[in-house]
């Protein structure tokens, strides 16, 4: 039939109502969002240990509010217990917290509310620092890095979780020590943030740092902390400086892993008996993927700008993450004494290095009292760090050397390097550790056996060469290094002789001593000592100026210049002409 224009009409008004209808952005009717949540607040603004309190919230929605669901956790629990709200959209949606969930290690919560279309949307994350009275938090608590208490005369790293009332160190670990600090009770430094041992005594605890402390006051002593509150969960973020060491904490009062991008910061690592009969020294050998409560690390900014760290609780951040081994190839070179332990120094070429300075040099760790150290000295980097645990260079070059030192301090005793090697050698390369002192090339391409370090003295480094490459540039290398180093004891004749007004005498030791140069007449009286004490190995000289001890001019003549070291002595004669 034919269509009149008043049909027409009508069907064109019910297909635009039917657009508005199909189209829900324009049509106030349709429902597409989760109800809204609003005006959250708590029946306790800062709740204390064990203190339930409520939460409220407005919640609405266009068509109708079917839940409303409180989800909360404490700090160190994995995942969200959940409760649901009563309310309705005339009155505000209430639940409670109950005691069991506000706990020392702080509270998270959100708001989930949905309605009958099945629409359901969440609140962001809300922290809650629950307060806590004193004496509630000590070295005991869970994950602790003291479970045990302190212990008695060594050095470990401490700090304090959670935000303090009162921060001074009167008012924490002193009321435990019973003393006040000194050389006979117990010290406590603070980084100062450079050099290897540049500290200074503090006094009051920063969060989120560590402190070297060692008391003799008795065993295993338990410390707890005044009235304060907790850190807040969403997180904790530390600025560290370019180029330099950190001495960090974790302001939890429970164990929080981390992550750390290893291109950008070295670490973080923890002191304590991580040898393997108990020395002491740095856990380079054991990666510390989580932070512990009451505990002290140290961390190394390997960039020329201040890096942002995390530290985050449970569901925020993740594990330590490893990755691929890089291609090429090192070798670490563990030492340890009878009291002091060095874990990890590398040597060695992989994929992405460079021959100069990068992400993959490490400097040497800060040490206290009593150490023993193998380090690479560098100071054509420059900076506040000379001292590196770790030069790794490029793949791209197959020969190279790399001197090496051992030092230490409170262990003068014998020193074994435990190599290993990680990856895979060139073919044509092997690894030989040439020994200065005792002029002995010890192939390690193969490491299988520790190496023992004898006569050796803490008042010089225990000076190393570590050669890689092709074998024909390795007897090379050795014969150009052992060329330059005196093979015994020496004292070579005096020149000029005769003299006047100055002369230069000149002897060689094959290894560090305690030396004597002193200057005789013929009747044997001592005149002078041109030197006494403790010089390094290698090639020395004095210049004589023809004086005693007392600055007075000798009379022409002959004396002699006796030279002492160890059990040998040299003994040359020296003309005096005016």
């Amino acid at each position: 039939p034919q269509k009149t224009g008043n049909h027409c009409d009508a069907s064109q008004a019910a297909f635009s109502q039917w657009t508005i209808i199909a189209d829900p952005s324009e049509n106030p009717l349709s429902d597409v969002r989760a109800p809204s949540v609003s005006a959250i607040s708590l029946s306790v603004p800062t709740p204390v240990i064990g203190q339930a309190f409520d939460v409220s919230a407005s919640v609405h929605d266009e068509t109708e509010v079917t839940s409303v669901t409180l989800h909360y956790r404490r700090g160190d629990d994995p995942g969200f217990s959940s409760v649901e709200m009563v309310g309705n959209e005339d009155d505000p949606y209430l639940a409670e917290i109950p005691t069991s969930a506000v706990s020392h290690t702080g509270l998270q919560y959100f708001i989930s509310a949905g309605d009958n279309l099945n629409h359901v949307d969440s609140t962001q994350i809300f922290s809650i620092q629950v307060g806590f009275p004193e004496n509630t938090i000590t070295t005991a608590v869970t994950g602790s890095a003291f479970p045990e208490g302190f212990p008695n005369n060594t050095w470990r790293l401490i700090s304090v979780p959670a935000q303090l009332d009162q921060t001074t160190v009167n008012s924490t670990i002193q009321d435990d020590l019973g003393e006040a600090a000194s050389n006979t009770t117990w010290r406590m430094y603070g980084y100062a943030g450079s050099g290897l041992a540049n500290y200074e005594e503090t006094d009051e605890f920063v969060l989120g740092e560590s402190y070297w402390l060692k008391q003799v006051m008795g065993s295993d002593i338990e410390f707890d902390l005044g009235s304060g509150k907790s850190a807040d969960l969403a997180g904790y973020t530390l600025p560290l400086g370019p180029r330099r060491w950190h001495f960090i904490s974790s302001p939890f009062t429970f164990p929080v892993e981390i992550l750390v991008d290893q291109n950008l910061l070295y670490g973080p690592f923890t002191y304590g008996a991580f040898g393997s009969a108990g020395q002491e020294g740095w856990s380079l050998a054991q990666e510390q993927t989580t932070l512990q409560p009451w505990g002290g690390y140290v961390i190394y900014n390997n960039t020329d700008e201040t890096q942002q760290f995390q530290v985050a609780p449970a569901g925020l951040a993740k594990a330590l993450a490893k990755g691929t081994p890089p291609e090429g190839w090192r070798l670490r070179l563990s030492v340890e004494g009878t009291r002091y332990l060095d874990a990890g120094n590398y040597i060695g070429r992989i994929e992405g290095a460079s021959e100069e300075l990068d992400s993959h040099d490490h400097p040497e760790l800060p040490f206290m009292e009593g150490y023993v150290s193998l380090f690479m000295y560098r100071p054509e980097w420059g900076g506040h760090n000379t001292r590196f645990s770790s030069d790794i260079r490029s793949p791209d070059v197959l020969n190279g050397t790399w001197p090496l030192a051992i030092s230490s301090q409170g262990d003068p005793g014998d020193i074994t390097i435990f190599p290993k090697l990680e990856g895979d050698l060139p073919a044509e390369v092997r690894v030989v550790l040439l020994d200065h002192i005792s002029r002995e090339p010890i192939d390690i391409t193969i490491p299988d056996k520790p190496i023992i370090i004898h006569r050796r003295t803490e008042e010089f480094p225990h000076q190393m060469t570590a050669i890689a490459g092709t074998p024909d540039y390795i007897a090379k290398k050795i014969e150009k290094i052992l060329s330059t180093l005196p093979a015994e004891f020496s004292l070579a004749q005096n020149y000029p002789n005769p003299f006047n007004p100055n002369t230069t005498i000149e002897y060689s030791l094959p290894r560090p001593a305690r030396v004597s140069l002193r200057v005789y007449d013929l009747l044997g009286r001592e005149m002078v000592t041109l030197y006494q004490g403790w010089q390094d190995m290698g090639y020395h000289q004095v210049v004589w100026n023809g004086r005693d001890r007392r600055g007075v001019t000798l009379a022409s003549g002959i004396y002699f210049a006796v030279f002492q070291a160890e059990k040998t002595v040299r003994t040359r004669k020296i003309v005096l002409l005016k």
